[in-house]
């Protein structure tokens, strides 16, 4: 599904039983949602996924930075505000060595770092300014 985000399209896709706790993930930089599709057989056994394509990846828009950590968690928080779903209780991914934007409020009870390295003072200059660039032909992997 797609919705509208701060004048953005943000691509979703939600598995899993309803009534399930949920899990978020998010995609790494330069992959799509489906990086995470060799563990959604495992995941969606006892819990309701959110995966979706970070703005300029996959199927969502590319939108003219900067991108602000508040505008990275209104990205995330869509599905609960724009359709029947329930809140969005957990999160994991990162971006460049950087938590991901999860909810900025209580809803988040944890948060899974994969492949990160953690920044205990983590700059305030947008995202995309730490965004390595691939060079062409380079593909990503999600390891």
């Amino acid at each position: 599904m797609r919705l509208k985000v701060n004048d953005v399209h943000i691509n979703y896709r939600i598995d899993g039983p309803d009534g399930a706790p949920w899990v978020t993930m998010s995609n790494s930089l330069a992959t799509t949602h489906r990086m995470w599709d060799a563990q959604m057989d495992a995941f969606t056994r006892e819990y309701r996924v959110l995966r979706y394509d970070k703005r300029g990846h996959g199927q969502s828009d590319v939108a003219p930075g900067p991108y602000s950590f508040e505008l990275l968690a209104d990205d995330v928080q869509a599905p609960d505000t724009e359709t029947d779903e329930e809140p969005l209780p957990a999160a994991g991914g990162e971006s460049s060595g950087m938590p991901d934007a999860g909810p900025q409020d209580d809803s988040a009870t944890e948060e899974v770092l994969i492949g990160s390295d953690v920044i205990q003072d983590a700059p305030s200059e947008p995202v995309h300014e730490t965004a390595p660039l691939l060079d062409e032909g380079d593909e990503p992997s999600a390891a």
